[in-house]
C-alpha cells in the first residue's frame, strides 16, 4: 500500500519550504522594525545633540561677550583716568613747553 500523499517527500519538502519562507518573512519584518526604531532613535539623538550644541554655543558666546564687555569697561575706565590725569597736568605741561620754547628761541632772555 502507498503512503498518504501528505507525507510524500515532495510534500514534506514543500511544507518545510513554506515554513522556512514564513520564518524568513517574520525575521525580515522584525529586522525592518528594529532598523526603523534605530533610525528614529538616531534622529532623536542627532536632534538632541544639535540642540545641546546650539545651547553650548550660545553659552560660550554669552560668556565671551561678557568678558569682552568687562575688558571694554576696564579699558574705558583706564582711558577716563588717563584723560583726567592729562587734564590735571596739561596746563602745567603747556607752561613748561612754552618756557622751553622761549629758552630755545631766546636763550638767556628769561
Amino acid at each position: 500500500m502507498q503512503a498518504p500523499q501528505d507525507s510524500s517527500p515532495l510534500n514534506l519538502i514543500r511544507q518545510k519550504e513554506r515554513e522556512l519562507a514564513q520564518r524568513i518573512r517574520t525575521a525580515m519584518s522584525e529586522a525592518e522594525a528594529k532598523v526603523a526604531g534605530a533610525r528614529r532613535r538616531a534622529a532623536l539623538i542627532r536632534e538632541e545633540a544639535e540642540r545641546e550644541g546650539l545651547r553650548e554655543a550660545e553659552e560660550f558666546f554669552q560668556c565671551g561677550r561678557a568678558e569682552a564687555e568687562a575688558e571694554a569697561n576696564r579699558i574705558r575706565a583706564g582711558g577716563q583716568k588717563e584723560a583726567e590725569r592729562i587734564r590735571r597736568t596739561g596746563p602745567e605741561q603747556v607752561e613748561r613747553a612754552v618756557q622751553a620754547i622761549i629758552e630755545f628761541v631766546l636763550p638767556g632772555e628769561r
